[in-house]
């Protein structure tokens, strides 16, 4: 649709519409027929022009999303790692927290590699974790079979070069995001964000003026309750769900994250902290501007 737009608007006044609010009669549908009602509709003004985010915002959301989607294959990686330990009889996560850290991949490496159990575990570079030597070496059994060792290496291959393509993404978004400094400062300022979250709200919103009041930000988002009243009576409603599935999934992520640390039994110590370390973050990024002139209260 984009580049359609692009071409035809700089000449052409064009209107793109949500098709779901353009609907004609069900069940009577012919091509002519939509064209004549789409046309009467244009004609008389009853149709609600969508918002368009500028070029710059469009590819920093296209961008912010693709991001997504290699952190979302990533994750279905490791799963299929979790699999294949899982069939040869290895729990190795009840042993680690997180088998993708260091010593969880120096383990992982010491399968595939068919090292004899002892050999990996005199190895295991974190303190922390050679204290749980019986745990771990109970867990791991008798190794990998041969197509398991060669079905880890390939999908930890996969997993290296969907590292490499998420860093390159989040150093793209970095560079597109400087315009936007003050901008990703006070989002970041918010308890629960950070620079992943703040990036991805700020592409997928775009443009902030465009909304007078939070009330229209958070009803574009699909998040705000619909309205149902027949008769004079008012029936509760949940959320709409009509806005971008991408904001509205990292908004409630940010929820559940600032829910889980029980920010209402210590909020200013939680506050404090991630305020440190989005301000610290920020320097780093943009080294060039004062730490002061990132946070806006």
């Amino acid at each position: 649709m984009h580049p359609i737009y692009d071409f035809v608007s700089s000449s052409i006044d064009t209107i793109v519409a949500n098709p779901w609010k353009i609907k004609n009669i069900p069940k009577d549908k012919t091509d002519a027929k939509d064209s004549q009602w789409i046309a009467s509709l244009c004609l008389n003004g009853q149709i609600k022009r969508s918002r368009i985010l500028s070029k710059d915002d469009r590819d920093l959301r296209t961008l912010t999303r693709a991001r997504s989607g290699y952190v979302k294959t990533r994750t279905q990686f490791r799963n299929r790692i979790h699999k294949y330990l899982a069939s040869n009889g290895i729990k190795l996560s009840s042993c680690i927290s997180d088998i993708f850290g260091k010593s969880g991949r120096y383990i992982l490496q010491g399968l595939i590699e068919g090292r004899s159990i002892d050999s990996i575990l005199d190895g295991i570079p974190s303190g922390q974790v050679r204290k749980k030597r019986d745990l771990i070496e109970a867990a791991l059994g008798n190794g990998l079979d041969e197509i398991s060792r060669m079905l880890i290496k390939d999908t930890i291959d996969l997993l290296n070069s969907l590292e490499t393509k998420i860093e390159m993404a989040s150093q793209e978004a970095v560079n597109r995001l400087q315009a936007k400094s003050k901008d990703l400062a006070i989002v970041m300022s918010i308890p629960g964000i950070g620079f992943v979250s703040g990036s991805v709200i700020l592409a997928e919103i775009g443009n902030y003026h465009d909304f007078k009041t939070p009330e229209q930000l958070a009803k574009w988002c699909g998040l705000s309750p619909g309205d149902n009243e027949s008769a004079g009576k008012k029936r509760p409603c949940g959320i709409t769900k009509q806005g971008s599935k991408y904001l509205r999934t990292v908004l409630v992520q940010i929820a559940h994250v600032v829910q889980e640390r029980q920010i209402q039994s210590c909020p200013s110590s939680f506050t404090g902290c991630q305020r440190e370390r989005n301000t610290t973050l920020l320097s780093q990024l943009w080294p060039e501007r004062s730490s002061a002139s990132f946070i806006i209260f």
